[in-house]
């Protein structure tokens, strides 16, 4: 006779029936989230660097860089209908995690990243990169979700309330 134990949701949190460490289902939570993204992106989001104020306190990003990182053939499909929202969710998700954890400049980036995808979602990636092909670029106008995502990290109040206004309600 074999017994079979009930296994626990993903979960940050740890309740008094659940013998598996917090931490473990944090982590497992995270890892499931990142294995949404590209195999590349983990290194590439938690490598940007998001600390380059400009003299009004805006943050400067390098949009080019994100262009450049997902316009590549196999991560480009990442910025398109069904995988690009599962990306950007799992962006939010993750910016979240890492919030919680005090781990603010990954948040940052990934805000940034899922701002950035969302922008793609709502026109195409081959739009973004028109619009910042052009000298005139105002980027609250013609890339309103990244602009949104730039105005969200000045503060981790910001960037928590930028956040869990993306993430559905009830999503864990």
């Amino acid at each position: 006779m074999s017994t079979k134990f009930n296994q626990p949701r993903l979960s940050t949190t740890m309740t008094t029936s659940n013998r598996i460490p917090a931490a473990r289902n944090a982590q497992d939570t995270t890892d499931t989230h990142w294995a949404v993204l590209p195999p590349q992106a983990k290194r590439f989001i938690l490598d940007l660097d998001l600390n380059n104020l400009n003299r009004n306190g805006v943050y400067e990003i390098d949009i080019f860089e994100l262009l450049e990182f997902w316009s590549l053939p196999q991560h480009i499909e990442y910025t398109r209908g069904k995988h690009g929202s599962c990306a950007t969710g799992a962006a939010w998700h993750l910016a979240l995690i890492y919030l919680e954890q005090n781990r603010v400049d990954e948040a940052r980036a990934l805000t940034i990243n899922g701002s950035f995808i969302q922008q793609c979602l709502n026109s195409s990636i081959e739009h973004v990169r028109a619009m910042c092909e052009c000298d005139d670029i105002i980027v609250g106008r013609h890339l309103p979700h990244v602009a949104r995502g730039i105005e969200a990290i000045k503060t981790r109040d910001k960037m928590d309330s930028y956040i869990h206004a993306k993430i559905p309600a009830g999503y864990n």
